[in-house]
């Protein structure tokens, strides 16, 4: 074949020519994409491929842009690695939200942290609104699906943006329905509440972490519904579950997500909050503005700053008490954060996010606590040597990472009652927004969006603070885990005497998004039920083999 060089007197001929051997070349290249991965790319390639795959016709590769993120040291779990191309940086790059987030905002965490930081940079990722997950689907859909294991049926679903719109609505509580509101006790026969209205293809889910990829999503349903939950008792003794402790995010329509909301904003979420309680929870939050519900003469020798009087008869968020993070003392501020009340101070990777911005201005906390879990463990059994039966029972966190954290909490394992009251709250709070024109901002696919990606769908975190000393040391205890769709933190693996094994483990549900709340706390229970069941084995002395249980 000529070069294009032999034919400089035929300029036509020479572009015909020049533009086959770019094609033939094109043909042997190796791309970068997204898209799926083929062959490896063979050895010797100065710049190894990010997600490399064969391509049969030229695909133009964008020019380098200058500003371009620098992965060559990101490990190859990093999901900005594999998704930020320069192709999708290129057609993100200057698109923002009408709350002006930008591109830029969304990778702040996962590129401002020094190669290796601790704490690790999760997804990279942080939404500044709910609108962002429509105008940069290009890059959240792809680390929300790999991140889920879900594929979605209707990737161009978008968010209705504005306050009060008919996303987020009241209906979606679904305990509220005529139909979900008369079940009889045979109820508790069932294994699962399956909702009709969420539809999964391609078989059996699996644990989050273990489960294959490439399930259809077709829409994230809400079930909040109490009489729904099995009523196992998982720990009628009290001997291995400590406490019990749910909480859900929750984000607000309309306002901007805490990486990228202005401080008049934050504080704007802080009044309508205020107004809500004062007006609708009958709370004894002070009437005079920036008061913070503290009484340093309260001498309740029980709960401290004024906890003792907030004895909840009227469930729900009835007669509780609002806190303000700024006008707490040293002393008050750390003796909450050591009870689990309150939330830490922001560390470097909040701050990178900036979640951490105008610190604490802003930012409170809610509380209340029922009669019955001052005197109880949740399992039937009084409790009188528990040092947290001063801890109230049901919070809300406002403006740390979310709009709001809503957490129920109890001693002992009684998922069904903490269940509840975190969903009788959760109404509570939806119908006040509702009342002022507001509500929880929604995607039609991914339910409750909030600004992490990981804490989408149900964006529900269920777990039990639990006693397995014996079974925690069986090899296979974290396949174990997967296979029943559970997890569990580092919460408690290095807290004992010289820093030894304490065997008590902060197991959760491995899933947040793809299922209902009711089925969740479902495979809380059924999972929870199993470990317990087998720990007793192994006290007994038997033999377990843990790759027989499914």
């Amino acid at each position: 074949m000529p070069s294009a060089g032999n034919l400089a007197g035929h300029p036509a001929l020479a572009r015909a020519v020049s533009g086959a051997m770019a094609a033939a070349a094109c043909g042997k290249a190796w791309a970068l994409s997204s898209g799926e991965s083929g062959e490896r790319a063979p050895t010797g390639l100065s710049r190894p491929p990010l997600a490399p795959r064969w391509v049969s016709s030229c695909e133009a590769e964008p020019k380098a842009d200058p500003s371009f993120p620098d992965f060559s040291r990101f490990g190859s779990g990093s999901y900005l690695r594999r998704y930020l191309t320069p192709a999708v940086y290129a057609s993100l790059r200057d698109k923002t939200t009408r709350h002006g987030v930008t591109l830029e905002d969304l990778i702040r965490s996962g590129v401002s942290l020094p190669w290796g930081a601790r704490p690790p940079r999760g997804t990279g990722v942080y939404a500044g609104d709910e609108e962002s997950y429509h105008v940069f689907a290009d890059l959240l859909v792809p680390i929300v699906e790999d991140y889920h294991r879900y594929h979605f049926a209707d990737k161009e679903a978008g968010v209705g943006i504005g306050r009060g719109s008919g996303s987020g609505s009241a209906s979606t509580s679904t305990h509220s329905r005529k139909t979900n509101n008369h079940q009889d006790d045979d109820d508790d026969r069932r294994v699962t509440a399956v909702s009709p209205a969420m539809v999964l293809e391609d078989g059996p889910m699996y644990g989050r972490n273990s489960r294959k990829s490439g399930m259809m999503l077709r829409r994230q349903f809400t079930n909040l519904n109490k009489n729904a939950v099995l009523k196992q008792v998982l720990d009628p003794t009290g001997d291995y579950i400590l406490q019990t402790r749910m909480r859900v995010a929750r984000s607000i329509k309309g306002f901007p997500f805490s990486p990228v909301i202005g401080r008049a904003q934050r504080r704007e979420v802080e009044a309508l909050f205020r107004e809500m309680a004062d007006e609708d929870w009958n709370s004894e939050c002070d009437d005079h503005p920036g008061g913070d519900g503290l009484d340093e003469d309260d001498d309740d020798e029980d709960f401290g700053f004024g906890f003792g009087t907030i004895v909840n008869q009227h469930g729900g968020l009835r007669n509780g008490k609002y806190l303000r993070v700024m006008d707490m003392t040293n002393e008050q501020h750390d003796d909450l954060i050591a009870r689990h009340v309150l939330f830490h101070d922001p560390d470097e990777y909040n701050i990178s996010v900036g979640i951490g911005r105008d610190w604490p201005d802003a930012r409170g906390i809610y509380v209340n606590s029922s009669s019955s879990n001052r005197n109880h463990n949740g399992s039937g059994n009084h409790n009188t040597t528990n040092h947290h039966h001063d801890t109230p029972d049901l919070m809300i966190w406002l403006n740390k990472e979310d709009h709001l954290r809503v957490i129920a909490t109890s001693n002992g394992g009684d998922l069904l009652a903490v269940f509840g009251r975190l969903s009788e709250a959760l109404t509570q709070i939806e119908q006040s927004l509702h009342k002022r024109g507001h509500a929880f901002a929604r995607h039609p696919r991914y339910g409750f969006v909030n600004t992490s990606p990981e804490n989408l769908g149900t964006a529900l975190r269920a777990s039990v603070y639990i006693k397995l000393y014996r079974l925690g040391q069986q090899p296979g205890f974290a396949d174990l885990l997967d296979r029943l769709r559970l997890e569990t933190s580092s919460r408690f693996e290095a807290t004992g005497p010289g820093g030894g094994y304490t065997g008590v483990f902060d197991v959760a549900n491995a899933e947040r998004l793809g299922q209902s709340e009711v089925q969740l706390i479902n495979t809380m229970i059924n999972g929870v039920g199993r470990l317990i069941e087998l720990e007793k084995r192994l006290e007994r002395g038997e033999a377990v083999d843990l790759e027989e249980v499914r």
